[in-house]
């Protein structure tokens, strides 16, 4: 990724959890469409088509593995877990590390003294200056009210009325994990200043996805029919860092053409048992980059 910012990486070395496939597999999904990747998790909205071997796709990962080459990588970092890379991230081994929204909490409370020090970077984009766009699906329940429980009453109060209150909000912001559901309390937060610089560009950047599930509940008879694809996304990546894997592309294409037969596959399965599914639910035509995918599209598509 040749046009992609590097002149603050090759000033210093960096990590990031490379021993963690899955991990490591997300975080070149969210690049991905930082690099203009039309679709998540490898699958083009409009379409429904899996593209894991989109030219985004590579040329990401053909970036992260020019830091490994260009040694702006620490030594050692390919077998490290979170933990033990963010670890020694704040103990000034690494001047950078990659990860989610959660690090200043998970950091701050072993260290606190390293708040001090602690900064923030946007996603990187292809080229300066350009737009970042993410989407994500709507976040699904953490929670669950169990039809057995003697509480129903208690219960239901702490789920619909505790949990969606601004006091509820401004304390999952001020334990800097995921973003909370009332972003507007961020600002006012006990929060470190890098955590709410972040949650300021998710604000502008990340969009709601088309959720095939929200169009058709059906669907998720075919996720349960589904099986794993070997090797993952993450699996490759971490392959090319090691050097293990030398054809990115062909794996990538691999991986594309075995996720989709096992969709096809899972969706027969699930028709043979009455869902009312097929390859068009997965196809949002109308979706349009950089917008939210709302409840009235999906009726329009």
């Amino acid at each position: 990724m040749s046009a992609m910012t590097r002149r603050g990486f090759l000033a210093a070395a960096g990590t990031w959890n490379i021993g963690m496939p899955d991990r490591l597999g997300e975080q070149v999904h969210d690049l991905a469409q930082a690099a203009g990747f039309a679709g998540g998790q490898g699958q083009l909205y409009k379409s429904g088509e899996y593209a894991f071997h989109a030219d985004e796709y590579l040329n990401v990962i053909e970036f992260l593995v020019s830091l490994r080459q260009d040694k702006v990588l620490v030594p050692g970092s390919n077998s490290w877990v979170d933990d033990v890379a963010r670890a020694r991230w704040t103990t000034g081994l690494a001047a950078y590390y990659f990860d989610g929204p959660w690090c200043p909490g998970v950091a701050l409370q072993d260290m606190p003294e390293f708040g001090e020090k602690l900064g923030v970077g946007p996603m990187l984009v292809p080229d300066a200056g350009a737009a970042v766009a993410s989407y994500h699906l709507p976040q699904p329940g953490d929670y669950w009210l169990s039809p057995a429980t003697k509480h129903v009453q208690a219960a239901n109060t702490l789920l619909s009325d505790y949990f969606v209150t601004t006091g509820y909000s401004r304390q999952v912001a001020e334990t800097m994990s995921q973003p909370p559901r009332d972003i507007d309390v961020v600002e006012q937060s006990k929060a470190h200043p890098a955590y709410k610089k972040l949650i300021g560009w998710f604000r502008e950047s990340v969009h709601l996805a088309p959720d095939p599930v929200a169009g058709n509940a059906d669907v998720q008879q075919v996720q349960i029919a589904s099986k794993p694809v070997r090797p993952t996304l993450g699996d490759i990546v971490q392959g090319a860092l090691t050097g293990d894997v030398t054809d990115v592309r062909a794996a990538l294409t691999k991986l594309s053409s075995d996720t989709a037969k096992d969709r096809d596959r899972a969706i027969a399965e699930a028709r043979k048992k009455g869902a009312k599914v097929g390859p068009d639910d997965y196809a949002f035509p109308n979706w349009k980059p950089g917008e939210d995918y709302t409840k009235p599209m999906y009726d329009k598509r």
